[in-house]
């Protein structure tokens, strides 16, 4: 009697439907002629609790969640980010922070949902911090802390924790750079002759000739003047003509 229209809305939500008075007292009288020591006297929505995707573990045996229809809606999401410019995933995610929040705690829409304000000034509790880390674990594909709202205690805060771990730092045609020492250490490593049949080591002889251009002589380095050399002597070469470039 004393839950708001807000608290039925999210019970209803998870598949645990209110009682009225008098259908509490029918199941009690209904319990009392059982030859059964706990009965639960509850009304449910099975097909609103797999949807929901989280079960109390006392009826998880009641249904299961729809895994494929989570995993999709971790895919959707996570091709939505990547056809989405760079500049505007980090307020995709504020959004769907928000959306999460305003399902969570039964509001009609994520607009009555200020993403500065704090969890608890929202109005979380242990219980809704949970459903809500659960809706957004299935909503990302995510493995998400029980603390979620208390290690990142605002949708802002929470949605670039998400940015984090959903988008990549460098896109395939900007790879990172690699710092000057690993390079040398990796081309060190490679023979002349695998270099060759790989390729690179045409760069490479382009790169030490650039280099000779720009010294006293003109003579040019042929490939079997190359082989004359060792490996650190042309990445030297390679690497002085790339700066001085």
């Amino acid at each position: 009697g004393e839950l708001s229209d807000v608290d039925r809305h999210r019970m209803s939500r998870t598949g645990m439907l209110p009682l009225s008075e008098d259908q509490g007292l029918a199941l009690f009288d209904a319990a009392a002629q059982l030859d059964t020591p706990t009965p639960i006297l509850a009304r449910l929505d099975l097909a609103a609790m797999r949807d929901a995707g989280f079960a109390p573990a006392l009826l998880a045996g009641l249904t299961s969640p729809r895994r494929k229809a989570a995993s999709e809606a971790a895919a959707g999401l996570r091709a939505r980010l990547a056809e989405t410019p760079e500049s505007e995933r980090f307020g995709v995610l504020v959004e769907v922070v928000r959306g999460q929040v305003a399902a969570t705690l039964g509001h009609r829409n994520a607009n009555a949902i200020e993403a500065d304000r704090a969890f608890n000034e929202l109005g979380f509790d242990s219980i809704t911090a949970i459903e809500f880390r659960n809706a957004l674990k299935t909503a990302t594909g995510l493995r998400l802390p029980a603390t979620l709202v208390f290690d990142y205690p605002s949708p802002t805060a929470l949605a670039a924790y998400l940015h984090e771990e959903l988008t990549d730092h460098h896109s395939s045609d900007q790879p990172a750079d690699l710092p000057e020492n690993d390079i040398r250490r990796a081309l060190q490593s490679i023979p002349l002759a695998r270099l060759r049949d790989a390729g690179l080591l045409d760069a490479l002889m382009k790169l030490a000739q650039g280099q000779e251009s720009h010294g006293e002589t003109e003579q040019s380095i042929t490939e079997e003047s190359i082989d004359d050399l060792d490996i650190d002597g042309l990445i030297d070469m390679a690497y002085n003509n790339s700066s001085e470039d």
